[in-house]
């Protein structure tokens, strides 16, 4: 078994194997490290009773077996190197994500074998995990015709083509998406140009449309609509806001208008946590109404 690293105490090296004395082969903090002062009161005397003996002899059997537990998880942490943390770094960094996510889960299970029967084990899941993604890959050559090898790489090399095409044609979905645009399409056509006489293509940004208005909200039936007036309800279908919540905005705002006598733009946004465009154009509603009134420039 490989003998752990010696450094000087109160190193960097030291602190990183937290605390561990190679020369007594203890930790500067053992597990259960108050383990000793349950017991380091307690003395035989005569004068004992039968009851009290076996109390004192119930509370040391439960100390051996805190001890027990102790040298049991010192025992693994020698067995299996785990004190020499650099090492352990080096190795996870040679690991796939996937080993190691598998090492991970099966760690509790260290326990139950040695370190070499461990690896045996581990090794065996990571060869079963490689082979249940050759079968996967074989299977879908076969539903594909494929039957050898030569033809599974000619595959791979097609899948990856089409890839890329995927990506070449993404200019002409982009064309297609604004194929009302006069722009686009003269965008288009200069670098199809640009192909056919056979120069560098530089990325070209296409224009944009905007962004399209959200539908009406037929909130026809909701709950209060019956209490909104035309102009309201117009207001609330172009917003997207049911009867209910206006009505509470509304409130809201009215009542600041009321107590401050002049309601700004800023302070019905404060009020009313929802989109500010919809809140410009409520309080622009508002205003036309002469439900609330601005401050006087």
């Amino acid at each position: 078994m490989e003998d752990p690293p010696r450094p000087p105490m109160d190193s960097a090296r030291s602190l990183e194997m937290s605390g561990y004395m190679p020369c007594r082969g203890d930790f500067d903090v053992e597990y259960d490290n108050y383990a000793e002062v349950d017991i380091k009161d307690i003395e035989f005397s005569s004068s004992d009773s039968e009851l009290l003996k076996e109390l004192k002899i119930a509370a040391i059997e439960i100390f051996l077996s805190r001890l027990r537990q102790r040298f049991y998880r010192k025992r693994i942490v020698r067995k299996y190197g785990l004190i020499n943390i650099r090492k352990w770094q080096t190795l996870e960094r040679r690991q796939s994500k996937t080993e190691r996510e598998l090492r991970d889960s099966l760690r509790p299970f260290a326990r139950l074998h040695s370190p070499d029967q461990h690896e045996i084990f581990v090794q065996g899941l990571l060869m079963e995990s490689f082979l249940k993604k050759e079968v996967v890959s074989l299977q879908e050559y076969r539903s594909a015709g494929i039957r050898t090898r030569k033809g599974a790489e000619v595959y791979e090399r097609l899948n990856r083509r089409r890839e890329e095409d995927k990506s070449r044609r993404k200019m002409l979905d982009d064309i297609l998406a604004n194929i009302q645009d006069e722009k686009a399409c003269q965008v288009w056509l200069h670098r199809q140009a640009q192909i056919d006489s056979g120069q560098s293509l530089a990325p070209i940004p296409l224009p944009s449309l905007g962004r399209k208005p959200a539908a009406r909200l037929d909130i026809s039936g909701t709950p209060g609509v019956e209490q909104l007036r035309p102009l309201e309800r117009e207001l609330c279908s172009n917003l997207r806001l049911l009867p209910h919540d206006y009505q509470s905005y509304k409130s809201s705002l009215i009542k600041e208008y009321e107590k401050q006598g002049s309601l700004r733009l800023a302070q019905a946004r404060t009020l009313i946590r929802i989109d500010v465009n919809k809140t410009r154009k409520m309080y622009n509603f508002f205003v036309e109404q002469g439900w609330v009134k601005p401050p006087d420039s």
